[in-house]
């Protein structure tokens, strides 16, 4: 399994990154990081960045939210 796949099983509910990429209508994942240690903050992160690139490589306009990544 590679860790897109392992990191998309342990910080959501779904149950493949496929999924949540195809996930019906106009759902796109919120993610936060406040208050989480370092190393899932990074795991969120590289999350986050890889269903961005994802979508723009399938032509979905969809994006992951990050609700406190500032």
């Amino acid at each position: 399994m590679n860790a897109i796949e392992t990191i998309t099983k342990r910080v959501t509910a779904f149950p493949s990154f496929e999924a949540m990429l195809t996930a019906q209508g106009s759902y796109r994942p919120s993610f936060y990081i406040k208050g989480k240690s370092a190393a899932d903050k990074r795991m969120i992160i590289r999350l986050a960045d890889a269903y961005d690139i994802a979508q723009e490589l399938r032509g979905d306009e969809r994006r992951a939210y990050r609700g406190d990544f500032a």
